[in-house]
């Protein structure tokens, strides 16, 4: 009976101590959030930062707003994917930025926050043409918000698609298009970039890798189902390991979880499967897209920020696209030691850029 005792004595300890444990790390955890958060506070009469949910076509949709002066140009980021938010990481890239516009992320239909906000809603599957909607949309909500006449577009990979057809499509609302990781032909950049990393397996002599890239032949296809869906991630894993694309590290898990902009909830968006099913017709319109047959002659001044070393949206194609873009300003960009995602692989580099080309527009709107 007194071992009996004891035993329960010992368990209970063990209990007591694992529940101070699981506090500690979540007072931790909290505490770290907030000191986030508070480093990247904007204040002043004239600053932005705050988040809203906004009705787009029949949804309520994310945005968060942040820069140092709201009589600046509205720049929208239009994150990749599909599915991809990049708000959870604007704190390791954006923060130059917003001190000659006001950065505006979106979570765009079936990601991060709006994908929460709708996930209990009957919503349809998403489609091309319903995602160009929402970024007509969006622009006019910005326009009228800001009392503004035209924004800028800033597109990063799977954005680039969308931000590329909406600055041809309504070159009167767009001051300018800035596209990094430019997608041209989805099929074409699945095709250059599985031969680059096969061929980089090749020259290092990785059996296995080899292996691995075989079995995934015939690669790509234009179906996108769950053969071709399981493909493209295990094409990409090898990539990563050659830094032939942007692969998920622990830094990048850090900032997630550790975002001010995101809970922890929010965070949970990237362990999600039911949003990979929404998108599924979208991926087949993407592995169509073809970029050059859409259009070529811009209106409007037309930027390309491209990694190097990317092979996820291949630097060779966003060149043979950008000698044939007709635009009334037109400059292209390599990023050196970085692929897919400049902004964080090279930031240094990448802010010099970007303050170059958001400088020069802040100029011309003077004239």
């Amino acid at each position: 009976m007194e071992r009996r005792r004891h035993n329960m004595e010992i368990l209970l300890g063990i209990l007591i101590a694992l529940v101070v444990i699981v506090l500690v790390i979540l007072i931790a955890y909290q505490v770290w959030k907030w000191n986030n958060r508070r480093q990247v506070r904007l204040t002043g009469e004239k600053a932005v930062d705050y988040g809203e949910y906004v009705e787009l076509n029949g949804i309520e949709q994310y945005f968060y707003h942040r820069g140092h002066d709201k009589n600046n140009p509205v720049m929208i980021f239009l994150h990749g994917g599909p599915g991809s938010p990049m708000l959870p990481f604007a704190n390791a890239f954006q923060l130059e930025w917003e001190k000659q516009v006001t950065v505006v992320q979106w979570d765009q239909r079936g990601a991060g926050k709006t994908y929460f906000r709708n996930r209990d809603k009957k919503t349809p599957t998403i489609t091309m043409e319903q995602m160009l909607a929402d970024g007509k949309a969006m622009i006019d909500y910005l326009k009228t918000k800001y009392d503004k006449d035209k924004i800028i577009i800033m597109g990063h990979s799977w954005g680039s698609v969308l931000g590329s057809q909406l600055a041809l499509k309504y070159p009167h609302d767009i001051i300018a298009y800035i596209g990094i990781g430019q997608v041209v032909n989805m099929f074409n950049n699945e095709q250059v970039g599985y031969d680059k990393v096969l061929e980089a397996a090749k020259k290092a002599g990785n059996s296995k890798d080899i292996q691995i890239l075989e079995s995934l032949l015939p690669y790509p296809t234009y179906e996108f189902d769950e053969r071709m869906k399981k493909n493209i991630m295990r094409l990409r894993g090898v990539q990563a390991k050659y830094k032939l694309s942007t692969g998920v590290s622990f830094e990048l898990v850090k900032l997630a979880f550790g975002s001010p902009f995101y809970s922890f909830h929010d965070a949970t968006f990237f362990l999600q499967t039911k949003a990979a099913s929404l998108m599924a017709p979208l991926f087949d319109d993407l592995l169509k897209f073809d970029l050059p047959t859409i259009g070529t002659e811009y209106q409007v001044p037309y930027f390309t920020i491209q990694g190097e070393n990317d092979w996820q949206t291949p630097i060779s194609l966003a060149r043979e696209y950008f000698a044939e873009v007709q635009a009334p300003r037109k400059e292209f960009f390599a990023i050196e030691n970085a692929c897919h995602s400049p902004m964080l692989e090279n930031k240094a580099l990448n802010d010099k850029v970007v303050l170059r080309i958001l400088s020069e527009i802040n100029e011309k709107g003077k004239d």
